[in-house]
This record gives structure tokens, sequence and C-alpha cells, in this order.
């Protein structure tokens, strides 16, 4: 609220039927009320506050263009310095269980990253292109020493449990309503393949996991 003083015994311009509200030109709206206080009697039906002077300050706007591009160059700076810790930890041969837990929370990251902004993809992949010779050494060698001992144990060889969850949610479905579930994995969960059902009738070209 704001009160507006004049002089003791000071004038106001006349007028019937005075308007209660004036628009900025920034689209604001500045409202008039009546003061008890008033000694020459002027309200909004006798009497008009002639005229207000005003600027309006405009706030800094954010370029969300470099903001974004900012978040882009992290997310990349976060990338590259992940790779080489773990191109460190393949050629010691031993990746402790912290990094195989942030790399399986950021690998999907990096897929949808990829997608939603294709333009980057080339340079994730660079990021990333140094990994993959190390990754297919350790997996060759790790397959190798699989199969041998899987032949000195009677030819069996061992394969990981497999968890199965199915989601469905409630029929029929809401309009404008989202629905979501939280899933939770065991420790030992490192991978996720994510199916839909045959008979699910709703999944449109566009949509997107």
């Amino acid at each position: 609220a704001i009160k507006v003083w004049t002089p003791e015994n000071g004038k106001t311009y006349c007028g019937e039927g005075g308007v209660n509200y004036i628009r900025l030109n920034n689209g604001a709206r500045v409202t008039f009320s009546s003061c008890p206080l008033s000694e020459n009697g002027t309200s909004l039906q006798r009497g008009q506050i002639p005229f207000f002077l005003y600027s309006v300050v405009e706030s800094e706007k954010v370029d969300v263009g470099e903001a974004q591009d900012e978040i882009h160059k992290s997310f990349v700076m976060l990338l590259r310095l992940l790779s080489n810790k773990i191109g460190a930890f393949l050629v010691n041969g031993l990746i402790p269980q912290c990094a195989r837990s942030l790399i399986s929370r950021i690998s999907g990251h990096v897929m949808v990253f990829m997608e939603l902004f294709p333009n980057k993809a080339m340079e994730i992949t660079c990021v990333l292109e140094q990994l993959i010779p190390m990754v297919s050494n350790v997996n060759a060698s790790v397959k190798t020493s699989t199969i041998s001992e899987s032949f000195d144990r009677n030819s069996e060889i061992c394969e990981g449990r497999t968890t199965q969850i199915t989601v469905e949610s409630p029929h029929p479905y809401k309009t404008n309503n989202m629905y979501s579930v939280v899933v939770g994995f065991e420790d030992t969960v490192h991978f996720l393949c994510v199916q839909f059902s045959p008979s699910c009738e709703t999944a449109q070209a566009d949509d997107q996991l």
C-alpha cells in the first residue's frame, strides 16, 4: 500500500466519478482507495489524484541459451573425468563398488542426453571412445576366465539370477493424469531391461522412456 500525502489546505483536481485504478505500461495495475484522514473530502467519487510519475525497473533476464550451454559443458566435463577414472581403474584391473554404482547411474542419463541434444552426441562419443578397447579387453578376459572355470566345474556355465517385476497402471485410464510407480531393486542388480507387453494398446510412436 502507498499513501499519497498533499500539503495542508492543498487542492486536488476535481471531477465526478473518478477512476479507481490506472494500468502501468508493463501490465501492472495500481488501485486507489479512499482515506478517512482526507481533510478536503477527496474520494473516488469526488476528485481524482491527478498525475503519477513512475518508472518500471526491469528485472535481469537470464539468457536461457547461455545457461543451457554451461550445463552441457559441465555434463561433458563430468563424463570426461568419469571416463578418465574408469580407464585408470580398468588398467589396474579393479573397479570399486562405488564406481560401479556411479557408472550405472550416469549411463542412463548419457543416452537420454544424446537423444535430447543430438548436436552433442559426437562430443559424448569422443569422450567415451577411449573406454571401448579397454572394456572389450576386460570383457574378453572375464569371458575366458568364466568359460575355463565352467569347464573345470563339469562344464556348468553359471548364470546370474533374473528378477522380473510387472508394473501395471490402474484401469480405466484417467484423462490428464500421470501414474507413477517406485520400484526398488536389490544391490546385486546391475542392469535393467524394460519390455512393454504386446497387449498394451496405449503406446504411441512418440513415446520415450
